[in-house]
Formats: structure tokens, C-alpha cells, sequence
């Protein structure tokens, strides 16, 4: 169990692109995303969660834009999908698996 820092793979033109690879029991840190308005997650696999606070408190439950009902908590399988809320930081964390990537694109609207 471990916690494991971001990896920011690319920025430019209003894009952020970061990457963060975990196995059973790791948990990333919290990745500070409020300067993007738009956040896309893709999960390799494994079984993961994603969740989003805005500074205070613990991690929330983020829903799906293509199933709003859904959440990235206990995600099983590979998924790729737009987050709802607009959260200041997001932090992932693996239940089980092992190499699980999990990569957030955002992109920020600023002129």
C-alpha cells in the first residue's frame, strides 16, 4: 500500500494530461485539477475508484456524464467517460488488480 504521485505526461493548449499506475491498496495523490473545467477518465482495469473533493473532507462519489446514475467507485472493468461535477482534486485508489492505469484528460475553457 502506497501512495503514488500523478505523472503530468502533457500540457498544452488547455490540455492536461495525467497518468497514475497502482495495484492493490495504493491510492494516488491528490491531483489538483480546478484550473480545467472538463474531465475525462479512462481506467485500464482492475478494480478502482475515483473521486473528487474540493479541499475539504473526504474523497465524494463523481457520476458519469453518459449514465448519470453511475459512478467511478468499485469500477471493474476499462471505462472511458466525461466526470459531472467539477471537482478541485481527484484522487484514485485501487481495490484490486495490479499495473491499473488510470489517465484524466481535462481541458480548460480559459481564453
Amino acid at each position: 500500500m502506497a501512495t503514488i504521485p500523478w505523472v503530468i505526461d502533457e500540457v498544452k493548449l488547455g490540455v492536461l494530461r495525467a497518468t497514475v499506475q497502482l495495484d492493490s491498496g495504493d491510492t494516488s495523490d491528490g491531483l489538483n485539477v480546478c484550473d480545467y473545467s472538463d474531465k475525462t477518465v479512462h481506467i485500464s482495469g482492475g478494480t478502482i475508484s475515483v473521486l473528487g473533493n474540493n479541499g475539504i473532507g473526504t474523497g465524494q462519489a463523481l457520476h458519469r456524464v453518459d449514465a448519470p446514475s453511475s459512478t467511478f467507485t468499485s469500477v471493474a472493468s476499462e471505462l472511458l467517460a466525461t466526470i459531472v461535477e467539477n471537482p478541485m482534486v481527484i484522487v484514485a485508489s485501487a481495490a484490486a488488480g495490479t499495473n491499473v492505469i488510470v489517465v484524466i484528460i481535462c481541458s480548460s475553457h480559459k481564453d
